[in-house]
């Protein structure tokens, strides 16, 4: 088992990351509500309000209970708030990035066509976001409470001394939650590869200058790459807290880094 020391430094460190992440992020919702209304817009607003929450969880309880080298309110507590940040919120910036990725595939493959016919799909887009949004976050309380199931189903904050224990049906949850991660982010890099061909493809077809040519092509690269990080993060998040942990000695540096050490960079990178 960790020494006290250690695990209160950890909470220091968990606490001053997510304060930098909540300062970013903080920043980049403000920035993003003086754009003008889209759909994009909404999209990156939920994502960054996601990420937010997050990290609040993780300054304001996880690295609390760290610190404080103690349980805060009730065990119950304990499993709700870690659920959501470990699982429900993971889940919903997976989610959200994969309508970002869905939004730009209809606007390269029919919406620039449509408006070049002189329709207007603006008018429908942005209700149509916000009714998946709202599925997405139902999603996200649901698997942040898991209604219907025992408590013994959250997953904890893994200190053995404020009462951690595994359960099989936390570790099936989170067996379920990386297969749901790893399909989401599948499907979105398809997508992606999509749009970057049809890209390339429509650059090389237009009468654009050798320069421009090179100039979208580049962006078309850049964005494509941007949008592989977002994806896979989340992902390969989930796989160092579930297979990489397991390299090192239980409650050890390497150990904590490989889980919290690497959980509370997650939104942080993100925003």
């Amino acid at each position: 088992m960790a020494s006290r020391t250690f695990i209160q430094t950890a909470g220091i460190y968990i606490i001053t990351v997510s304060s930098v992440g909540i300062l970013i992020n903080s920043c980049v919702f403000l920035n993003y509500l003086k754009l003008e209304s889209s759909c994009f817009r909404l999209m990156c607003i939920s994502k960054t309000l996601s990420n937010f929450l997050n990290l609040l969880i993780y300054s304001g309880y996880i690295g609390m209970t760290y610190t404080l080298y103690e349980l805060l309110g009730t065990y119950s507590l304990n499993g709700y708030m870690n659920q959501a940040a470990g699982y429900g919120l993971i889940v919903m910036g997976s989610l959200t990035q994969l309508m970002i990725t869905a939004n730009r595939f209809l606007v390269v493959y029919f919406f620039w066509n449509f408006r070049g016919s002189g329709g207007d799909l603006s008018k429908y887009s942005n209700p149509i976001t916000i009714f998946f949004l709202s599925i997405c976050w139902m999603i996200c309380v649901w698997l942040s409470v898991l209604p219907g199931f025992s408590e013994q189903c959250l997953m904890t904050i893994s200190l053995e001394h404020i009462g951690w224990r595994a359960t099989h049906c936390s570790i099936n949850f989170g067996y379920l939650m990386f297969a749901t991660l790893l399909v989401i982010g599948i499907f979105s890099n398809f997508l992606n590869l999509l749009i970057a061909r049809k890209l390339i493809i429509s650059s090389k077809n237009q009468s654009l200058s050798c320069e421009m040519s090179i100039r979208r092509q580049k962006n078309t690269i850049r964005f494509f790459l941007q949008s592989l990080c977002q994806d896979w993060i989340y992902v390969l998040q989930m796989f160092i807290c579930y297979y990489v942990v397991l390299w090192f000695e239980k409650d050890s540096l390497g150990s904590f880094m490989a889980e919290m050490g690497f959980d509370v960079f997650v939104p942080v990178v993100d925003g």
